[in-house]
């Protein structure tokens, strides 16, 4: 059988048994000698990306929506896929797999082998390091292809021992943050400064230096941008860069628009082994966030560009007052190597580590100065305090008169922490009073002519209409009658640095 006909095979086989999917799924469109053939793969994995059936009316309907039927032979020749085949066995379906990636892999050799002599024999400039490049890159691609074909493991007795089995050191874009030809995902909420920090990381591996004080090793960068407009991009890179330099996003404005995940393009770019950074997930895929099924297969085909050679840096997105550090199916930081969740207080940055397979986990406290693009580590006991007390005062002045369990709750501060900062700072950063049921109230510092501290209309009118002889009787209002006074959080005070910008 020639290289068509195992192609046949397994795409029939498909449609035959859609649960033979998960066996073929590890194929690449370019595997396939024929571009019929490739067409109608590609629909299969989107059909499965889309948790849609692949079967043939389906994928008959696929290939006419996207106006490609007639260039695969039409709908005859798809349902004559399955002529002849009965219902594969496991074991059929695996062979004919491995035929299509053997006969893949030897035509790569040979386009490598005859772009290595074209290029040796017609190119002058050519030289002796780029064509041994290029033989390391046709012998790395070889034995991609060549390890995929060894026997699978049936006994206990074939698996080999992990001590004889050849590896790599771990290697690291940033040392202990950043793998590299690894997945790390840095997520937060809107405005805690993540393209900030990912064009801060571009800048040091493009132009050499430390990142968060840490070691970088010099990298190509790949920025691809679905979330920002061009004048915050621009406006960004003037104060990093100081104008136009080797690092290009690739976004919106552009001409043609930057490839979602799983194009084939970015597997081309991830042979070269740059640090790709991707701002932000949602922005380049279609499947459901919250499908585990559906984002297996979008972390696949990061995990692809990763083992081939791309260091990636994915932002993702967390919900605002979620308490969860990021948003969507839990199988995005499970197929990831380390995922980070970026908090920011003011002009406080902080990195906490939410998985990392390579180090031990750790966080990092960061003070951002957005007007020099400048990420100073800061983790000293003064400012760690100062910290805690920047998240209390937030928590207050966003919501004056929460109760003293509410601010505790907001704030993320060690219970018993907590309550020692909002005691020993009470009539300093911030006012306590009493509330019903003995609970305690905090409101900023604004007081009032007579004494009373007042955080909101809402306090108001719930005190309004308790009894003047009651404990909370300070709260009642003369007359009836309610005085608001609006209460703004202060721009500087204290530990309090002033808020500078807010970025994303």
């Amino acid at each position: 059988m020639a290289a068509p006909d195992f192609e046949r095979a397994v795409l029939g086989a498909v449609l035959l048994n859609p649960t033979h999917w998960t066996e073929i799924a590890v194929l690449r469109p370019n595997d396939f000698l024929l571009d019929s053939h490739r067409k109608i793969f590609r629909c299969m994995r989107d059909l499965g990306t889309d948790s849609q059936p692949i079967d043939p009316l389906t994928l008959v309907n696929k290939l006419k929506d996207r106006k490609e039927l007639d260039a695969v032979g039409g709908a005859g020749y798809v349902s004559g896929l399955m002529d002849g085949l009965p219902d594969r066995p496991l074991e059929s379906v695996r062979h004919y797999v491995g035929e299509v990636r053997r006969f893949a892999g030897l035509r790569r050799i040979a386009q490598a082998a005859e772009s290595i002599r074209e290029q040796a024999a017609n190119d002058p400039a050519a030289t002796i390091a780029d064509l041994r490049r290029h033989f390391s890159e046709a012998e790395r691609d070889a034995a991609g292809y060549e390890a995929e074909q060894v026997n699978r493991i049936t006994r206990a007795e074939d698996i080999p021992d992990p001590f004889a089995c050849e590896s790599d050191e771990i290697g690291w874009v940033v040392s202990g943050l950043i793998p590299a030809r690894g997945i790390t995902i840095i997520a937060g909420e809107a405005g805690a400064g993540k393209t900030w920090l990912a064009l801060a990381l571009a800048r040091a591996t493009t132009v050499g230096g430390n990142f968060l004080g840490r070691r970088t090793s010099p990298k190509r960068v790949l920025y691809l941008d679905r979330e920002n407009p061009l004048s915050v991009i621009r406006e960004r890179l003037q104060v990093l860069f100081g104008g136009p330099s080797d690092l290009r996003p690739w976004g919106l404005w552009c001409q043609e628009e930057p490839p979602l995940i799983g194009d084939q393009r970015l597997l081309e770019f991830a042979r070269t082994e740059p640090v790709l950074i991707i701002d932000s997930m949602i922005r380049f895929h279609r499947a459901d966030e919250n499908s585990a099924t559906q984002m297996a297969l979008v972390m696949a085909s990061l995990r692809e560009l990763a083992t081939v050679g791309a260091s990636i840096v994915v932002l993702h997105h967390k919900a605002k007052g979620d308490t969860s550090s990021y948003r969507g199916s839990s199988d995005i930081v499970a197929g990831a190597d380390v995922a980070f969740s970026l908090l920011r207080r003011n002009v406080l940055l902080e990195l906490r580590t939410i998985k990392n397979r390579f180090a031990v986990e750790t966080s990092v406290k960061i003070k951002a100065n957005f007007w020099s693009g400048e990420f100073a580590v800061v983790d000293t006991p003064e400012l760690n305090s100062a910290s805690e007390v920047d998240r209390l005062a937030d928590v207050i002045h966003s919501s004056p008169g929460l109760t003293q369990n509410e601010v505790i709750k907001q704030c993320g501060i060690q219970r018993g922490r907590a309550i020692e900062l909002l005691h020993g700072l009470d009539g300093k950063q911030w006012h306590r009073r009493k509330g019903t049921n003995r609970s305690q109230l905090y409101f900023p510092p604004q007081v009032v002519p007579n004494g009373i501290v007042v955080g909101s209309s809402r306090n108001h009118n719930a005190h309004a209409s308790e009894s003047s002889s009651g404990p909370d009787s300070n709260w009642r209002e003369p007359l009836g009658i309610t005085q608001v006074v609006p209460v703004f959080p202060p721009l500087m005070g204290g530990n309090r640095e002033p808020l500078e910008f807010y970025g994303t």
